[in-house]
């Protein structure tokens, strides 16, 4: 009877691996075909892409033409050249961050204008997989922007390879963080459809508070509490941090901001999953058409 007993446990756990197994091939599966899907729509519009080339060299150029003209005055006191480093490590940021938070309300939006956003929730494949593709893919697109813009603040700030490396791995870990907020965002967009207004108003508001254009430490109190909860927020400052080569004073200790930057990303992926699950459980039980 024991013996039984085992091999009914053994089954049943080797029954729960296979489940296991086909869920994590099938999530990785959808990561996939979707960067395949959004890469393949994002190169076929080449006059999208070549605008947003001149919207990139535009702001670097405004930004290079004010560093002449401004000076930081504070804790970190800049001027000239350091002024446009501060400025263009924000920008770097800037380019992927915005992908994050905006990639997969797109996504929902272009799935409402064609009609397949209900095909979506009623099929038995990971909408977060789903977010995250897209997400993925809109990063890997925007690289094209990116890689220039970072070798700008490498020539101008004069930092190593290394030191470039800790960069561009400050700049994954806050995307993934913020493609987690991004889904939070395309879920206002699944229950309330029209929140493009709403999503532009919020992306920009955490640009200013977050310091991109100036230093958080000189924005009233209430302003700084909300900047510490973003990512966004630790990923300006240690940029900048590593930027100066260490010159820039932290808003607090870089291991701190380092610990806040990846429990915040951890963060925002579990609140994310559990609201999409939510969502989910919603359209079910109440119908796809209010989706």
């Amino acid at each position: 009877m024991t013996y039984q007993v085992q091999r009914q446990v053994e089954r049943t756990e080797d029954t729960s691996n296979v489940k296991k197994g086909i869920l994590q091939s099938r999530f990785l599966l959808v990561v996939i075909e979707t960067i395949r899907k959004q890469l393949t729509l994002r190169f076929r519009y080449k006059a999208n892409m070549v605008g947003e080339a001149f919207g990139v060299m535009l702001q670097v150029a405004i930004f290079a033409a004010m560093a002449g003209a401004v000076t930081l005055v504070g804790v970190n006191s800049l001027e000239g050249n350091d002024v446009f480093i501060f400025f263009l490590a924000s920008l770097i940021l800037i380019v992927f961050s915005t992908v994050a938070l905006s990639a997969p309300l797109n996504a929902v939006i272009q799935d409402l204008h064609n009609g397949t956003l209900e095909y979506l929730f009623s099929t038995p494949v990971s909408r977060f997989a789903y977010f995250i593709g897209t997400a993925i893919a809109e990063a890997i697109s925007k690289s094209v922007f990116f890689v220039p813009m970072l070798l700008v603040l490498i020539l101008f700030s004069g930092v190593n390879f290394y030191t470039s490396l800790i960069i561009l791995t400050v700049c994954i870990t806050v995307v993934v963080g913020l493609i987690a907020f991004g889904v939070l965002v395309a879920l206002m967009g699944v229950m309330w459809k029209q929140v493009s207004a709403i999503a532009t108003l919020l992306f920009t508001f955490f640009e200013f508070i977050c310091g991109a254009y100036f230093p958080v430490t000189s924005m009233p109190i209430v302003f700084q509490v909300i900047a510490f909860a973003l990512p966004h927020t630790w990923g300006y400052d240690l940029i900048r941090y590593y930027s100066f080569r260490g010159t820039w004073t932290p808003i607090m200790p870089i291991q701190f901001e380092w610990l806040m930057l990846i429990v915040y990303a951890i963060f925002y992926i579990v609140v994310a999953s559990k609201l999409l699950r939510v969502v989910e459980r919603r359209a079910k039980r109440s119908g796809l058409h209010l989706i």
